[in-house]
């Protein structure tokens, strides 16, 4: 402080210098000096410098940053309360920031956004109390910082960490949940087997595997939610992965939420990984609902398969020639307007309250669509409502290769070592196998088979195993086998693991990756497939 002071000193006293308000030349040794170089000082400062006054908030003074983060001229801005400048839910916390401040702590830090034009920006303000000799506050002064970006990026990292956190436990609860389920529909499937078809115990238990599977997909709609790290493109009937999504999205919203659906793009394909897809639907909707929430409105999905457009497309919104799916989400909520509208996918941009939004969501969902060589617009009326139409460039259908449910399962007579900690599901597989004519050998320790596969590796033909076992996981199981006998085919089940791929394991030299719940025709297929590749 003594270096300013004598820095000041040294201006006042060696040169003259220009007055920034009537740009006049002001010589030096003028009594005025010392008020003209502050004066310059908080012009020029980049900080939000201001003052106003207890009790009203009455501005006395602005600087110009001030004046350019409002958007208001000083003219307009001194007089006024400086809580207009305020957002309303930070009003509380700044009152009892002033009433804190006291004669012996005059001065403070605070964290509270400023309402600007393009929405509001958070700042970190150091706030001082002047007070008159006979103790009485006169008057405070603020200088304010801009922290919005510090304040997004930390925002974000939090974001990550915790949808990390959440894809970590939704990955072990899948993998729980589908050793569980393996068992509940093994064991139902074999039962369906031994019961008289149509008969009154043979429906029920056809329920329970329609319920079964239906906790499947549930698992599976849950790890597409959470699941991080690159997507993968494929071809995929979009509008059964809608519906998947809506299904997620019901589940997470209250039952009184209306929700219309009009979903008709029949077989319609798009390239595209499943999970972009449900986070394009769950953001946007989740959206519409936070628009329609207070109001009572409804939120509407559609979905349709446009076919072939002119060999030109649409320069003005980008579309790219031939035939494309158009989903189209509408809310009737309070609509927004032109300036939010202009900004809405920006990264870290929310008109929400604070710790309601990270103004991430529409962000991801315009660069997931961009890299899907799609477009998005929005449309938006205040008072009656928002739509966001999305296009999806679509592809030719790969060949068919479903498989019709009528069709046998695929039986055999060969040999297999199955593998598996879980003596429940190690006891459903077995019967499985053998009853589709398999000879069936079982162990529930890793260590246990390895040694008997070290000590009779001709007697089987094939070795399934799940991934993750006590003491030797699936994948160390596979690579000793490997090691003693280089021809054997290797299956790995694993009810969820991010560690492993088709890819890592094809690598390794195991033959296929299948996911738990192990179901019969799909699990009697692969081990089909692999023998007689082999």
């Amino acid at each position: 402080m003594e270096a300013v002071k004598a820095c000041s000193r040294r201006i006042m006293q060696g040169c003259g210098f220009m007055d920034p308000y009537d740009h006049t030349w002001v010589p030096p040794g003028k009594g005025k000096t010392m008020q003209y170089v502050y004066r310059d000082i908080v012009e020029r400062s980049p900080f939000l410098i201001c003052r106003f006054l207890p009790g009203d908030g009455t501005i006395t003074l602005v600087n110009e940053a001030l004046c350019l983060c409002s958007g208001t001229p000083r003219e307009e801005l001194v007089g006024t309360d400086f809580f207009c400048l305020v957002p309303r839910e930070d009003h509380t916390l700044l009152r009892d920031h002033l009433v804190a401040l006291t004669r012996e702590n005059p001065q403070a830090t605070i964290e509270h956004a400023l309402l600007c034009p393009g929405g509001t920006r958070q700042y970190r303000w150091i706030t001082e109390a002047l007070f008159h000799h006979n103790g009485g506050i006169y008057e405070y002064q603020s200088i304010g910082q801009d922290i919005t970006e510090t304040k997004n990026q930390e925002t974000h990292a939090h974001h990550a960490q915790k949808m990390e956190a959440i894809g970590t436990l939704a990955g072990g609860i899948a993998h729980d949940f589908n050793n569980i389920l393996s068992g509940i529909l093994g064991f139902t499937e074999l039962a369906i087997m031994e019961t008289e078809q149509g008969s009154s115990i043979n429906k029920k238990l056809e329920h329970v595997i329609k319920s079964g599977n239906r906790a499947k997909e549930l698992i599976k709609q849950i790890l597409l939610f959470s699941r991080q790290g690159d997507d993968e493109k494929k071809p995929i009937h979009i509008q059964a992965v809608i519906e998947d999504a809506l299904k997620m999205l019901r589940a997470s919203l209250p039952s009184s939420q209306e929700i219309f659906q009009v979903l008709d793009a029949g077989d319609a394909i798009v390239e595209a990984d499943p999970t972009q897809i449900h986070q394009i639907v769950i953001n946007l909707c989740t959206n519409a609902y936070d628009a329609v929430m207070d109001t009572g409105g409804f939120i509407e999905v559609k979905l349709f398969h446009r076919k072939k457009r002119d060999r030109t497309g649409s320069e003005a919104t980008g579309e790219k020639p031939g035939s494309c799916v158009e989903l189209i989400v509408t809310d009737t909520g309070s609509g927004m307007a032109p300036q939010v509208m202009a900004r809405i996918f920006d990264p870290y941009y929310t008109t929400k309250e604070k710790g309601k939004g990270t103004g991430l969501g529409l962000a991801i969902v315009h660069g997931i669509i961009k890299g899907l060589g799609g477009t998005i617009t929005v449309q938006s009326i205040q008072g009656k409502g928002t739509t966001f139409s999305v296009l999806l460039p679509g592809v030719d259908p790969p060949g068919d290769d479903r498989t019709d449910e009528n069709t046998p399962i695929p039986t055999g007579n060969e040999r297999i070592l199955f593998v598996d900690d879980e003596e429940d599901l190690t006891d459903m597989v077995r019967q499985m196998l053998e009853l589709l004519g398999y000879h069936v050998t079982t162990r529930t320790g890793s260590i246990d088979a390895l040694e008997l596969f070290r000590t009779h590796a001709d007697s089987f033909d094939l070795v399934i195993t799940d991934l993750i076992m006590p003491k030797l996981t699936g994948e160390d199981l596979a690579r000793n086998i490997l090691s003693i006998r280089e021809d054997i085919p290797i299956i790995l089940c694993t009810g969820f693991s991010d560690a492993i791929t088709e890819e890592t394991t094809l690598a390794l030299g195991i033959r296929r990756l299948i996911m738990k719940p192990l179901v019969l025709r799909e699990f009697a297929q692969v081990i089909r497939s692999v023998l007689d590749t082999d």
